[in-house]
């Protein structure tokens, strides 16, 4: 899996093309995992974002802050580990000795 509960992530894929580009939060994992097409593999998440994304409902697009979204869509935004962040100071304080 891409993400995990309490990411932040960017959509990177979608069957509405207007999502992409949308930061979300990633709540939990939505309930029905066969709720929407995906691979057997994947994974949808139920995310909340700050402004409304679309959604395609039967034959009606809907605006939604909050909804569903698959792993493979999503792309996490993380920092640095915390392992990689220490060294990357100690070799600051190193070099200003």
């Amino acid at each position: 899996m891409n993400c995990e509960p309490g990411d932040l992530a960017i959509v990177v894929n979608a069957v509405n093309p207007i999502n992409i580009g949308t930061i979300v939060k990633v709540l939990h994992s939505h309930q029905n995992q066969k709720s929407l097409f995906v691979a057997a593999d994947d994974h949808i998440w139920m995310v909340s974002a700050p402004q409304a994304m679309t959604y395609t409902v039967g034959d009606k697009q809907v605006l939604r802050k909050l909804g569903p979204v698959n792993d493979n869509c999503l792309k996490p935004i993380r920092g640095l580990r915390s392992d990689v962040a220490m060294s990357a100071e100690t070799r600051r304080e190193t070099k200003s000795r």
